[in-house]
């Protein structure tokens, strides 16, 4: 993120949260990536077990808690959701699916929020669950 002589940018609102954040990184040249050209990539790994660093949510008005986190082995930070809060709300529990490694994903289209998921979310995510022993 590039600061001008104003300062860094305000922090987003919720509002703008769900529809402009796709990821808080950038690739080592500096360009964002935002997911896959080669079709629907597979649900990415939200279990809370994967991640550290897990900051207080922001929730948007439908009541989705999104919050900025790192998978484990991983420093970058990116933004979404936590699949265990999901199973807690039956508006979002039909969004997450359990793994053959037994970690919980989350299909982000069912809940409008696929814009957040991305190929460098994935690749941490499945670095995550290696680490974890899954």
């Amino acid at each position: 993120m590039t600061r001008s002589k104003f300062g860094p940018p305000p922090p987003p609102s919720d509002a703008r949260l769900k529809h402009s954040v796709k990821e808080l990184t950038t690739s080592p040249d500096g360009a964002r990536t935002t997911g896959s050209k080669l079709g629907p990539p597979p649900p990415p790994t939200s279990d809370v077990r994967l991640k550290h660093d897990v900051d207080p949510p922001s929730t948007l008005p439908d009541g989705i808690r999104l919050h900025e986190f790192s998978y484990l082995g991983d420093a970058r930070r990116f933004v979404g959701v936590v699949a265990q809060e999901l199973l807690a709300d039956e508006r979002f529990a039909g969004a997450v699916s359990v793994g053959p490694d037994g970690f919980y994903r989350v299909d982000y289209a069912a809940l409008g929020l696929d814009h957040l998921t991305s190929d460098t979310m994935l690749e941490a995510g499945t670095r995550a669950i290696e680490i974890a022993g899954g």
